[in-house]
């Protein structure tokens, strides 16, 4: 078989899988380009970002929670339905204790509730709140709430469907998601071909692409040097006969 035909046929094959491929690539970049990230596919026009604000009496509450937090090997201040709040995290366990000194009291669907009314800032209402394990598949490869468990989501009516996730045991808001961010983050997986956890760059299926691209453009470039090197044969032919 000379090198010309086997070029022909391995530049055929590759190219169903190559088009493929890079129209999701093609497609991809139009989306990332028109669709605002920060405003739009991350929601920050429609979500005030919780504020920390320790008050005066933050270490006397949390000496008088010490029986309760013991040795912590760490510490974290976050923003819950009840306010400005610790996280202590010990060896096995952890612990909640609001920075003003009161009790905690743990997240119900009516302060997670209230709490994602207070933040949301969009133009629709609160449809929905509910306590799930785990936010289910979207299109088939999104997990738009990755491999967190035991979550609040609060979801509004608005047009993108924003929804606001929350972590079950504290109610601290996590992450802001909507139908755009569906897109974004579908076409994005596409993009790294990383179909389960999306953040893969350098995946086993990516490198075996980049190979089979780089057959295409060789075998491309064969053709196109057999069909310049025929044509300056046969303009030579043609001059010649004159």
């Amino acid at each position: 078989m000379s090198l010309q035909r086997a070029a022909f046929k391995i530049h055929r094959v590759l190219s169903y899988v190559a088009f493929a491929q890079m129209l999701a690539w093609i497609g991809g970049g139009v989306v990332f380009s028109l669709i605002p990230f920060d405003s739009v596919v991350k929601g920050g026009a429609v979500v005030e970002k919780p504020a920390t604000r320790l008050p005066d009496e933050w270490r006397s509450a949390l000496s008088a929670a010490s029986p309760q937090v013991g040795e912590a090997a760490k510490l974290e201040t976050f923003a819950s339905p009840q306010g400005t709040a610790f996280r202590v995290r010990g060896d096995s366990a952890q612990a909640f204790v609001p920075a003003d000194g009161s009790a905690w009291r743990a997240p119900d669907s009516a302060s997670v509730a209230a709490w994602a009314r207070s933040l949301y800032r969009g133009g629709g209402a609160l449809a929905r709140v509910a306590r799930i394990e785990r936010a289910e598949p979207l299109v088939g490869i999104v997990q738009e709430a990755g491999e967190r468990r035991d979550l609040w989501r609060a979801a509004f009516t608005d047009r993108l469907h924003t929804r606001f996730y929350f972590d079950g045991p504290s109610g601290e808001l996590l992450m802001v998601r909507n139908d755009a961010w569906v897109l974004y983050d579908f076409f994005f997986r596409l993009h790294v071909m990383d179909y389960a956890g999306g953040e893969d760059f350098n995946n086993v299926l990516l490198r075996t692409f980049a190979v089979l691209s780089l057959a295409f453009a060789l075998s491309g470039a064969v053709l196109t040097y057999s069909a310049a090197r025929r044509a300056m044969l046969a303009a030579r032919r043609g001059r010649t006969s004159a």
